[in-house]
């Protein structure tokens, strides 16, 4: 590493042989710095919390004290996270020291102090002790990502640094309160993603303004919506609670805070649906209008389908039993929540999904704009037990066509799969064709999936068309699993099958 002696007994907090080097200066060089991380013995003792040996190291005339490591930090940079209040007086009261140092992140020591919790620290500067060297602004000085000591201090949890900023400079805490980084993330967002309620507490009752709590970034996101998302209940219930005191001319701001949008019309419910936060969506549930349950975003998606999407069991039954039949209608791509269960291979959702929708018929020039005909599905989750009522036009999942087993036989789903043959609460007709005038398994072909194709030529329901599509597009499956004899004689007893070494088919007597 390129260290001096000194330098490695300032590291490992060897105090009597610091004390032995630095009585014969021309052999300690303090002033010097390692090759690999350019610290000098100051740095190394500050940041590792040896005091003693860092005190004896500052009272030297050549200790370097503003030398910067690879990382653009001095002694004083990491005696501001977490060293000694004395020591941070002495190297703030020395004349050489540098009052703008800012490390490579563009983070002063006030920055520091405040983003590890230093209240000591924070309190000495904020009361005048080294006020000489530092004037207010240079103290609220942002990093190079646009945040300032009250977002460093509000994302960290440091509850008693946002108190201290408020007590000497409740003026600039206000000011920083509304600026945001280079994310349009404030102070109070920040706080509402790691999930520090006391933070957020007190820069609410700090501010309390309409502005603060409903504020919204480039993303139009809210603090209710990002505490949503990450599953904090306690931040949820205190954010409704504190929009409930402050109420618009123009309306209840609890109620404008859980029907705000995101850019991408999401609301704080779609989020915490796709996460699975049941206690965060039990609560915004109630607490409002059934109505919140059933906001749609700009692509038509629900939050019932975003639970789906996520395979979250509880959640998605939640929400079934509490939203109206619009909440199961098809987004504008088409695809209804039990297309993102089988996409994501959730069987516990496609399972409730076949235990409570029943489907009515309906024109499909309704729907698609043509004149076939087609059906719809009709939710009814208040009843306590639904059922399958067949028509005579399978139920279509997507504007495509496509069945549900098509859909799943597509992505891979193999436990979406197993679970719709095996079910006996509807009949799935596996030979049913998309617009495109193709099967399931020809899906499953496409999507390479060898089990899938197996599976359904071991249920015994493909028909001719589906037999001759496996023959045709990969003979080599059926030679492995050695299907060929027990499955296509039966289908095809008109024809007899040589099987050739390089796996495909010829009829008997067909040149090899």
């Amino acid at each position: 590493m390129g260290q001096t002696a000194l330098i490695q007994a300032a590291r490992l907090g060897r105090t009597a042989v610091v004390e032995r080097l630095i009585e014969r200066p021309d052999h300690a060089y303090p002033g010097l710095a390692d090759l690999k991380w350019r610290r000098t013995a100051l740095s190394w003792a500050v940041g590792e919390g040896h005091a003693v040996s860092a005190a004896l190291l500052l009272a030297l005339p050549d200790c370097n004290l503003n030398c910067t490591d690879v990382t653009g930090r001095a002694a004083v940079s990491y005696v501001a996270e977490s060293g000694p209040l004395q020591l941070a007086q002495d190297m703030l009261q020395d004349p050489l020291i540098d009052q703008h140092l800012r490390d490579n992140e563009g983070r002063t020591i006030f920055w520091s102090a405040a983003a590890n919790g230093n209240t000591a620290l924070m309190e000495d500067l904020l009361s005048g002790i080294s006020k000489s060297l530092f004037t207010n602004g240079s103290l609220f000085m942002k990093d190079y990502n646009m945040q300032g000591p009250v977002s460093a201090a509000a994302m960290n949890g440091h509850a008693d640094v946002i108190r201290v900023m408020l007590e000497f400079s409740s003026v600039q805490l206000a000011v920083e309160m509304c600026e945001h980084d280079v994310d349009y993330r404030s102070p109070l967002k920040l706080a509402s993603i790691a999930g520090h309620r006391e933070v957020v507490k007190i820069l609410i009752e700090s501010c309390p303004s309409i502005d603060v709590l409903a504020a919204e970034g480039i993303d139009r996101r809210t603090a209710l919506s990002l505490a949503a998302q990450h599953g904090h209940i306690d931040l949820v219930m205190f954010l409704i609670e504190a929009s409930k005191s402050l109420v618009r001319s123009n309306g209840d701001l609890c109620k404008q805070l859980c029907y705000s949008r995101d850019r991408q019309g999401r609301t704080a419910l779609s989020w915490a649906a796709e996460y699975g936060h049941e206690q965060v969506i039990e609560y915004l549930a109630t607490a409002n209008e059934p109505g919140v349950s059933e906001t749609t975003e700009v692509r038509g998606r629900s939050p019932l389908s975003w639970a789906a999407s996520g395979g979250h069991f509880r959640t998605f039954e939640f929400l079934l039993a509490n939203c109206s039949d619009d909440a199961a209608d098809n987004d504008m791509d088409g695809h209804s929540p039990a297309y993102w269960a089988a996409e994501n291979g959730h069987v516990s959702i496609a399972s409730m999904f076949n235990a409570h929708v029943k489907i009515s018929p309906i024109a499909q020039g309704e729907l698609n704009g043509d004149d076939d005909p087609g059906t719809f599905v009709v939710w009814a989750p208040h009843q306590e037990a639904l059922r399958w009522q067949q028509t005579n036009t399978p139920y279509k999942t997507t504007l495509t066509g496509r069945t549900l087993l098509s859909e799943a036989t597509e992505h891979g789903q193999v436990a979406v799969v197993r679970e719709l043959l095996d079910c006996h609460r509807m009949v799935i007709d596996v030979n049913e064709v998309d617009k495109e005038s193709q099967p399931p398994v020809w899906h499953a072909i496409r999507g390479g999936h060898k089990t899938i194709v197996w599976r359904l030529l071991r249920s015994g329901k493909l028909d001719r068309k589906g037999l001759e599509i496996a023959k045709r597009e990969r003979p080599e499956w059926l030679v492995e699993e050695k299907l060929v004899k027990r499955l296509l004689p039966s289908y095809h007893p008109y024809c007899i099958f040589n099987v050739r070494q390089s796996g495909r088919f010829a009829m008997t007597g067909e040149r090899a």
